[in-house]
C-alpha cells in the first residue's frame, strides 16, 4: 500500500515534472482540424481531464478513442496523440498504425515499448513519462502531455501556468485532502458505487469509477447530469436493491445553477431509496485547481477503501490473465540442421532477428505481456539473447526442461506461471496473426480451446482439423495425401485455453506419445490431449486465419520466410540497411539493372566488385569477398563468401 500511496500523493512534482518533459522533447506546433487522444484505461483518462479543464477555452474538437480504430470521419487534418503507458496496448498500437495511413500527425505519450519503438523509426515525437509506476498513478502525465498537445495543434489555450499553480494548491491542501478522503470511504463501506459528475466533475466522476475499481476491487459505476435524471434515476428504489448500493455527487463550485437543482433533487430521491449518499463540492479557484483536487480526492478514496477492506490496490489480476502467453522454445529443430547443430531453432535468424524476436513482439504489440518460454537445447543461448524480456516489449521468464516433455507435456510444467486463460505459441514459427481478433473469439464462445487454422494446398505436410458449420472441431487427419484430405484446414500450433484443459492431460507416465525413455511428465497435443476432449464431447473450435503462417519446417522454408519477410509477405521488423541491390566497384559495360531488395546486416564487410541482387538478405558481421556474386541468398551472421564465389538461391552458415 505504502508504494502506490506515496506516488498518488506525489501528484504535484509528477505534474511539474510532466510539464519539464513535455518542454524537453520540444514538440513543434502543428495546426490542426482538431485533436484525438487514443488510449486505454488510466493512459486514456488525461485527454478527458484536459478537455474538461480547458472547457469553453476549447477552439477545436477534442475527442478521446478508446479502441481499434480511429472515427470514419477523421480526416489527415487532425493531430493523434496516442497514449499508451507501457507502450503495448494494442488498441493504442492500432490507432497509432491508422493515423499513419490516414496521414495525420501523430504525437506520443509512452515509457517505452512497441509503441515507442515505431514511433522512433516513424519520426514521431515522444514524451516519456518515468516507468516506475502503475498507469494509473502516472495520470499527471497523460494529463499534462494532452493539455499541452491540445496548445501546439491549435484545439486550445496553453495552460501551463494553471497547471504549476494547481500543483503548488494540492501541496498546501494534502493533509486536508488525505483526511476527507478517509471519511468518504468509511462513509461508503462495502456498497456498490455510483459517482455522479457534470461539466467539469464527469470525467472526474469517471476516473472515481475506474480507481475504486481497480483499487479497491469493488464495483463502481458513473453517470452524467442532468442525462442520468431521464432514466437511470428510475432505478433508485429499495424494491431494485438500491439498498445495497450508495452515491457520490460530485459538484462544482462554479456550475451551472440548473445543475446544481438537478443534484440537490437527484440526491433526494437516491436517499429516499435508504442508500447512502455523499456530497462533493471541488475546491479551488480555477477550473484546473478544482478538476486536480477532486481527481486527488477520488485516488485517495479508493486506497482508504482497499486498506478497509484489506486488498491489494496493486494488483490487478483480472486484467493481468488476459494477457499471459507461452513460447515453445524447447524443440530440436533437426530438420533445420546442420543450422541447429550450432544454434536452437527459435535463435535462426529472419531478416536478421531470431525468429522468436519477432514472436515476443508479436505478443507485445497484442497485449501478452507476461510471458514465459520452455528451453531444452542450447538454453543458456536464448536467455543470454532475450533476458528478462523487456527488449522485446514483454516480461519473460523461462521453464527449463532438463528432457523434452513433448508438445504438451512442456506446458504442464509450466502451469502454475499461466492463468484462466492463456496462449500458446510456437517460438519457431513466422507469422503476423491477429493475436486480437483470435482472443475475441475465443472468448465469444463456450469451448475449452481455440486452434488457429489456415488452408494449405499441400496437406501431407501438415495435421489437418475437420471442423463443423459451427466452427466446432470434430476430428483430425495427421499429414493426409490431398487425395484423401478430409480438410484443408493445416493446425498452426498457436492455441488459446481456459485452465480446464489441464483436466485432459493424461496421468504422469501414461502419455500415448512417449517413447521409452521420456521423462513421466511428457504429454503430446495431437495424441494425448485432443482425443481425450473429441471422447469426451468437449466443445473446442477451430479460428481461421488468413494471416501469414510459416512454420520453418525446412531449410527451404527458411529461404522462403526470410524473402517473405524482406518483400513484404509479412509484417516482420528487418535489422540492417536495405537497398535495391548492391554492387561496389566499376559496373561492367552491359552489366544489367541491380535487382532488389537486399537487406545488408550491421557489421558486414563486402570487397571490391562484387554483385548481389535480391531478394538476399546480409547477415550481422557477413564478409564477402572481391568479385563474389550473389542472388537470391540468405548469408546467416558470420558466414564467409569467399572471393570470386557465385551462388545462387542457396544458404550460407558458419560454424562457431
Amino acid at each position: 500500500m505504502s508504494s502506490i500511496l506515496e506516488d498518488t500523493l506525489d501528484l504535484p512534482n509528477q505534474l511539474r515534472d510532466a510539464l519539464w518533459r513535455v518542454e524537453t522533447a520540444r514538440l513543434e506546433p502543428a495546426e490542426s482540424a482538431g485533436l484525438m487522444v487514443c488510449g486505454m484505461g488510466g493512459s486514456a483518462i488525461g485527454g478527458d481531464l484536459a478537455a474538461a479543464a480547458i472547457g469553453d477555452r476549447l477552439t477545436r474538437p477534442m475527442v478521446s478513442v478508446r479502441g481499434y480504430e480511429l472515427p470514419s470521419w477523421t480526416t489527415p487534418e487532425w493531430a493523434v496523440l496516442c497514449c499508451s503507458y507501457s507502450g503495448n496496448t494494442e488498441e493504442t498500437l492500432a490507432c497509432f498504425e491508422a493515423a499513419e495511413a490516414l496521414g495525420a500527425r501523430r504525437f506520443v505519450v509512452s515509457t517505452g515499448g512497441e509503441l515507442v519503438e515505431r514511433a522512433r523509426e516513424g519520426g514521431v515525437p515522444v514524451v516519456a513519462p518515468p516507468g516506475i509506476y502503475q498507469p494509473r498513478v502516472a495520470v499527471a502525465y497523460m494529463f499534462v502531455v494532452a493539455a499541452e498537445v491540445a496548445a501546439l495543434t491549435g484545439a486550445a489555450p496553453r495552460i501551463r501556468t494553471e497547471i504549476d499553480a494547481g500543483a503548488a494548491f494540492l501541496e498546501r491542501e494534502a493533509l486536508a485532502i488525505k483526511a476527507k478522503a478517509a471519511e468518504i470511504a468509511a462513509d461508503l463501506g462495502a456498497a456498490s458505487t455510483v459517482i455522479y459528475g457534470s461539466d467539469l466533475t464527469a470525467p472526474i466522476a469517471y476516473r472515481w469509477k475506474t480507481q475504486i475499481n481497480e483499487n479497491a476491487k469493488q464495483p463502481a459505476f458513473c453517470a452524467e447530469l442532468p442525462e442520468a435524471d431521464h432514466n437511470e434515476i428510475c432505478g433508485w428504489s429499495a424494491d431494485a436493491g438500491a439498498d445495497e448500493m450508495a452515491a457520490v455527487f460530485l459538484e462544482d463550485c462554479d456550475q451551472h445553477p440548473r445543475e446544481r437543482r438537478r443534484f440537490e433533487l437527484t440526491a433526494e430521491a437516491v436517499a429516499a431509496s435508504s442508500a447512502p449518499v455523499v456530497k462533493v463540492e471541488t475546491a479551488g479557484e480555477t477550473r484546473v485547481e478544482r478538476l486536480l483536487w477532486a481527481t486527488l480526492l477520488g485516488d485517495l478514496v479508493s486506497l482508504e477503501m482497499a486498506r478497509l477492506r484489506d486488498v491489494d490496490p496493486e494488483s490487478i489480476v483480472a486484467i493481468d490473465r488476459l494477457k499471459e502467453g507461452m513460447v515453445l522454445a524447447a524443440g530440436l529443430g533437426t530438420r533445420l540442421r546442420p543450422i541447429t547443430y550450432e544454434m536452437p531453432k527459435p535463435m535462426v535468424p529472419v531478416l536478421n532477428k531470431p525468429v522468436m524476436e519477432h514472436i515476443l513482439r508479436l505478443l507485445a504489440r497484442h497485449g501478452f505481456s507476461e510471458t514465459i518460454a520452455n528451453l531444452h537445447w542450447f538454453p543458456e543461448l536464448i536467455e543470454g539473447y532475450f533476458g528478462d524480456g523487456s527488449g522485446s516489449g514483454v516480461s519473460l521468464t523461462y521453464s527449463r526442461e532438463e528432457q523434452l516433455l513433448g508438445t504438451s507435456g512442456g506446458v504442464r510444467n509450466a502451469a502454475d506461471f499461466l492463468g484462466d486463460s492463456f496462449l500458446i505459441i510456437s517460438g519457431d514459427a513466422l507469422t503476423d496473426i491477429d493475436l486480437a481478433a483470435m482472443r475475441q473469439f475465443h472468448e465469444s464462445h463456450d469451448g475449452i480451446a481455440t486452434l488457429a487454422m489456415k488452408r494449405v494446398r499441400d496437406t501431407s505436410q501438415f495435421g489437418v482439423a475437420i471442423v463443423g458449420s459451427d466452427g466446432r472441431i470434430q476430428g483430425f487427419q495427421e499429414k493426409p495425401d490431398p487425395s484423401e484430405a478430409l480438410s484443408d484446414l493445416a493446425n498452426c500450433g498457436i492455441y488459446m485455453f481456459r485452465k480446464e484443459i489441464f483436466d485432459f492431460f493424461p496421468e504422469p507416465g501414461t502419455s500415448k506419445a512417449a517413447g521409452e525413455g521420456d521423462p513421466p511428465g511428457f504429454a503430446d497435443w495431437a495424441m494425448d490431449v485432443f482425443p481425450r476432449l473429441l471422447d469426451g464431447d468437449v466443445p473446442f473450435y477451430s479460428h481461421e486465419i488468413d494471416a501469414y503462417w510459416n512454420d520453418i519446417g525446412n531449410l527451404e522454408e527458411l529461404r522462403e520466410g526470410n524473402v517473405d519477410a524482406l518483400t513484404g509477405a509479412v509484417q516482420v521488423e528487418r535489422e540492417g540497411e536495405l537497398v535495391d541491390g548492391f554492387r561496389s566497384g566499376e559496373r561492367m559495360e552491359g552489366e544489367p539493372d541491380l535487382v532488389g531488395p537486399v537487406l545488408l546486416g550491421p557489421g558486414c564487410e563486402i570487397g571490391d566488385d562484387v554483385r548481389i541482387d535480391g531478394p538476399t538478405v546480409i547477415g550481422d558481421n557477413v564478409k564477402v569477398g572481391n568479385g563474389a556474386r550473389l542472388n537470391q541468398v540468405i548469408a546467416l551472421p558470420n558466414a564467409e563468401i569467399p572471393a570470386r564465389q557465385v551462388i545462387i538461391n542457396a544458404i550460407a552458415g558458419a560454424r562457431p
